[in-house]
């Protein structure tokens, strides 16, 4: 049944009015549509509250004689104060639609000085449909990733990927369908656009990119459809073969297929990340820093020249070597370094090359421009080896787009990292991490002028480094129960209304708010669709029917 509310139209193109519960149900991120005199606009509830106020229950009460039921029976009115709820709701002006008659859906959210009592219902989903069609397209490619929420036929959702030239933050609890959601999402970006992609993957949910798409159009694992065409179904395995032709994979786990093995070479890590790797402090351990530069000085060539590949072995014997470039008096460093080497066992790390100069390694694969897609499989690596592949793979892509910069060629990199709260932790629990987050900090503060573009991905928003969370200029929200989380994303992300943060308690899984320059309008409730490619980790299977057998003593 149709329901109508009154309110208030602002000037400053928002709305807002107060109702009892009973008598209009409305929730955050619902469209509603807005009558004035000679105008009718389509509007977003951004914010509710609930207020208690107590009202009054009108009954007639009959009263007959005396206690003993003598005399006249007596009718009057009884008046008794009840607590009601009222929802008190406000939110943005869309667009205008136009005259009263006039069906056409313009874009415009300027609703002029119009300003006093109208009219509010629920939109009709018609309208709302026609009102994404149109914000949602935009000259250039658009990332299909669900369908909207709240209406009762699918209406798609498409996100701009200009964008994600802010930094993003995509947040949900355990069980929420983060990871899914992000696949989605960066898989997008992957088929959609001509950026770069590099995944930082720590659950190995991206090793099985260049595996054949699924079946498009049918229900996928986890509920999740896939709602393509034939013809695009067509266009999507196309677009897939030329990419599978310019990706690759980095992955330490032997059932990873036509992945690389071998990362990098100690060699290419520089003065900072090797004295991490030796848990060696810049100054409290100045001396032993000191003797490690002059060790690692003594491989190099003049400049133009480059220098060799080096492993652990070759170190040693450099520092053994490098007693002669310092004084008597700290000969004995020598000795502590050499025995700070062999306890970090660092040549037993899996992540070292063989040193031969045809070795695909994470520089090499960086500095090739024709590797436009690249997965690095975290998942069976230890914390120090995670720690350096990262804090190498951040310094080379900073070095490569400060080059494109200076050529002016407009070539971007997109950086997705999800379970970012260990790379990039609000406090660094370990030394090595002081390198990460460092990176963290500085790509999310200034990568957009170089075309380093970051996405960041967690379940624990609390526990990420607050430089990175203020610097995401969108936000894609899922299910999060913990009111500490939300407490965290309101301090960070001040321009989202609470009341949209506080509804991510009630999403179910694959739901998400998302709000930001990736989406047109203040805001977007949606459910995210099945992925294309196929993905790789996954939770591990439980049979719990099985019977417990106990054996009786």
């Amino acid at each position: 049944m149709r329901q109508i509310v009154y309110g208030v139209l602002k000037r400053v193109g928002s709305f807002r009015f107060r109702v009892p519960a009973e008598d209009f149900d409305v929730s955050t991120g619902d469209y509603v549509l807005i009558h004035s005199s000679q105008m009718r606009f389509l509007g977003q509830v951004e914010e509710t509250r609930d207020e208690f106020v107590l009202g009054e229950l009108t009954r007639t009460v009959t009263r007959v004689g005396n206690t003993s039921g003598v005399g006249d029976s007596l009718s009057e009115r009884d008046t008794t104060k009840v607590p009601k709820i009222h929802v008190e709701a406000s939110g943005r002006v869309l667009c205008a639609l136009g005259a009263r008659d006039a069906p056409a859906v313009a874009l415009d959210p300027d609703v002029g000085d119009r300003a006093g009592g109208v009219g509010i219902e629920m939109a009709p989903d018609e309208m709302v449909h026609s009102y994404v069609a149109k914000a949602f397209h935009t000259e250039g490619p658009m990332l299909r990733v669900g369908a909207l929420l709240g209406v009762s036929e699918s209406v798609p959702v498409r996100l701009d990927p200009a964008g994600f030239k802010r930094p993003t933050g995509l947040f949900g609890q355990t069980g929420a369908g983060k990871s899914y959601a992000l696949g989605v999402i960066v898989e997008e970006l992957i088929l959609q656009t001509k950026a770069r992609v590099v995944v930082l993957d720590p659950n190995g949910d991206f090793v099985r990119f260049k595996d054949d798409l699924k079946e498009l159009g049918k229900i996928n694992e986890g509920g999740n459809l896939c709602s393509v065409t034939h013809d695009e179904r067509y266009e999507y395995q196309k677009v897939h073969h030329q990419k599978i032709d310019h990706a690759a994979v980095l992955s330490a786990d032997p059932s990873a297929k036509g992945a690389s093995r071998r990362f990098l070479r100690l060699s290419e890590l520089d003065q900072r990340e090797v004295a991490a790797a030796l848990r060696l402090d810049r100054v409290k351990d100045a001396e032993d820093y000191h003797l490690l530069q002059i060790a690692r000085d003594r491989f190099k060539r003049p400049a133009g020249e480059g220098g060799p590949s080096y492993g652990v072995e070759e170190l040693e014997k450099s520092i053994s070597g490098a007693a002669g470039y310092s004084t008597p008096a700290t000969a004995h460093c020598v000795e502590r370094l050499r025995r700070a080497l062999r306890n970090s066992h660092l040549e037993s790390l899996r992540i070292w090359g063989s040193g031969s100069a045809d070795e695909s390694t994470l520089v090499s694969l960086l500095r090739d421009d024709k590797v436009q897609v690249l997965i690095i499989d975290l998942s069976t690596l230890e914390r120090l080896e995670k720690t350096l592949v990262a804090s190498l793979l951040f310094r080379t892509l900073w070095e490569i787009q400060e080059d494109h910069r200076r050529k002016e060629d407009g070539k971007c990199t997109v950086l997705v990292l999800d379970e970012a709260h260990h790379l990039f932790p609000q406090k660094a629990l370990f030394a090595e991490q002081e390198l990460t987050v460092d990176w963290g900090s500085k790509i999310a503060g200034e990568g957009r002028k170089y075309g380093l573009y970051l996405i960041v991905a967690s379940q624990l928003p609390s526990k990420v480094h607050e430089h990175v969370l203020t610097q995401c200029g969108n936000l894609v929200l899922m299910m999060m129960a913990s009111q500490s989380d939300i407490d965290a994303l309101r301090d960070s992300f001040s321009f989202v209304p609470g009341s949209l943060l506080e509804r991510s308690k009630w999403f179910e899984k694959g739901e998400a708010l998302v709000i930001g320059e990736i989406v047109p309008g203040p805001s977007c409730l949606l459910h995210f669709e099945g992925r294309k490619t196929q993905e790789g980790g996954r939770d591990l299977k439980v049979d719990w029917g099985e019977d417990l057998h106990l054996t009786e003593e």
